[in-house]
């Protein structure tokens, strides 16, 4: 075919087959474009990366900032440790300070208490032995002008004393109502005090009242002894529960020391709660 029969069919709109080979002209303007796509896509890439670094020199901007927050807070952090540090070292000599005064003061009240017991202990004994010519009668009724030592005497005849009414020294009533008795002789009281027992069954009646009130013959103790009896009387009631007479634990007093019944049925000497709890524990 000839070139303008080549040209003809172009015109008309035909395509080119397969097996036309490009023109000169279309391999220069193929060699042209090229060079163009690759700049193109060049222009690309680095826009690409340079948005890539922008957004990563925010990030790094954005944790410097993080980065310095935390560098103030652990300045701060630390100086807070060693603030703390120091508070503790102070805190720790003002407490071995404390604890020698504590043990200082220990010793002391040892020392304080040890002298106490002591005087405790003489002041008890002085006490005692004050007391060992007293006796104290309850359930005599109160009557207005009363004679106390009249009294004492009838109850002295009811219990069978030897004893002269000529024996009794003092008789009051105390703030309880209880009439205390003080005698001559320690002897004479000592022979009244042993008839004791001679009450049992006794009221006021048999003194001429018509109030019927049992009577009891006490030695008359210390405040603290005085005490000790009414809890050491407390403590057993229950450990006295369903005994018969012959068989329950008893309590007296001797000299004004409280003693109580053991389990052989022997008297001990108590002198505190802590004593009796080992002698009956409940």
């Amino acid at each position: 075919m000839s070139d303008d029969q080549h040209q003809h069919k172009r015109a008309r709109g035909d395509v080119p087959s397969l097996d036309d080979e490009p023109t000169p002209e279309d391999a220069a303007v193929t060699r042209h474009n090229e060079p163009i796509s690759l700049i193109s896509a060049n222009h690309t890439a680095i826009n690409s990366v340079g948005t890539a670094v922008e957004n990563l020199t925010q990030k790094v901007e954005a944790l410097d900032v993080k980065v310095n927050k935390l560098e103030k807070r652990v300045d701060s952090v630390q100086g807070q440790n060693e603030e703390q540090s120091t508070t503790m070292d102070n805190l720790i000599k003002a407490n071995g300070a404390l604890m020698e005064r504590m043990v200082a003061l220990e010793r002391k009240n040892d020392a304080l208490e040890r002298k106490l017991d002591v005087e405790t202990a003489k002041r008890e004994a002085l006490e005692t032995n004050g007391r060992q010519i007293n006796l104290e009668i309850s359930g005599i009724p109160k009557v207005d002008n009363e004679d106390c030592k009249a009294l004492v005497g009838k109850v002295m005849t009811l219990v069978g004393s030897k004893s002269p009414l000529g024996s009794i020294n003092v008789a009051h009533r105390k703030m309880n109502g209880e009439m205390i008795v003080k005698f001559r002789a320690k002897e004479e009281r000592n022979e009244f005090y042993e008839r004791r027992f001679e009450l049992q069954g006794k009221t006021s009646k048999d003194l001429g009242f018509t109030e019927s009130k049992l009577l009891f013959i006490n030695e008359n103790l210390t405040v603290d002894r005085g005490q000790l009896l009414h809890d050491v009387r407390n403590y057993m009631k229950p450990l006295n529960v369903g005994k018969d007479k012959d068989n329950a634990f008893k309590i007296k007093t001797v000299r004004g020391t409280v003693k109580v019944m053991n389990k052989y049925r022997k008297y001990e000497p108590v002198h505190s709660m802590n004593e009796l709890v080992f002698m009956h524990p409940n």
